[in-house]
């Protein structure tokens, strides 16, 4: 956390000067820098003398290569890639109730909301080669059937979650078929 937010205070306000970046500089702007769920672990006092210290190390980093560092640490989390939405969830009952259902062009992902760690890795249950079918009541609730499965996911979000499906379900069949053209084509 404290490396992206001084890679991202690197980008927005250039090097470090500790004549403008002293005590209280970050007093009001803190947490749009640091997740709130890894801001509670310190006072503020800590967070902003810790993020200071390694924004400081960040002079002389072109506003080019701190963003190309900030998406290689991004890069490296399990949730790149993910559009992430808050749900919850009773079908795991050794899984907290509250979980983030991660989309990307390969399926759907679960994920902890205080970790953002991986909950269970369903394989390729979940991938778009797996799933049959996805509804929503909007702002209630949505469904994901993977055959005989169908889990029910309680959130507001459900449209939001149906429509990126239906996004990257078309993009899919759009490939396939562009390729099959590409193949039936190189044949004759």
């Amino acid at each position: 956390a404290l490396l992206l937010a001084s890679l991202t205070l690197q980008i927005e306000y250039g090097d470090y000067d500790a004549k403008k970046h002293q005590g209280g500089f970050l007093r009001d702007i803190l947490q749009e820098y640091i997740p709130a769920n890894v801001y509670r672990l310190h006072k503020p006092k800590i967070w902003e003398r810790d993020l200071l210290k390694t924004y400081e190390k960040m002079n002389g980093f072109t506003e080019a290569f701190a963003k190309k560092n900030y998406l290689r640490v991004v890069e490296k989390s399990h949730t790149y890639g993910y559009t992430m939405f808050p749900v919850k969830q009773t079908h795991m009952k050794k899984e907290p109730a509250k979980v983030f259902l991660g989309i990307n062009s390969n399926g759907i992902k679960l994920f902890r909301t205080d970790t953002k760690e991986l909950i269970a890795d369903t394989g390729d249950a979940m991938s778009f080669a797996n799933l049959q079918s996805w509804s929503c009541v909007p702002g209630s609730t949505c469904s994901i059937s993977t055959g005989p499965v169908k889990m029910v996911y309680q959130t507001e979000l459900g449209e939001d979650i149906c429509s990126m499906l239906k996004s990257y379900a078309l993009t899919i069949v759009a490939r396939k078929q562009a390729r099959a053209k590409k193949k039936a084509a190189a044949k004759r």
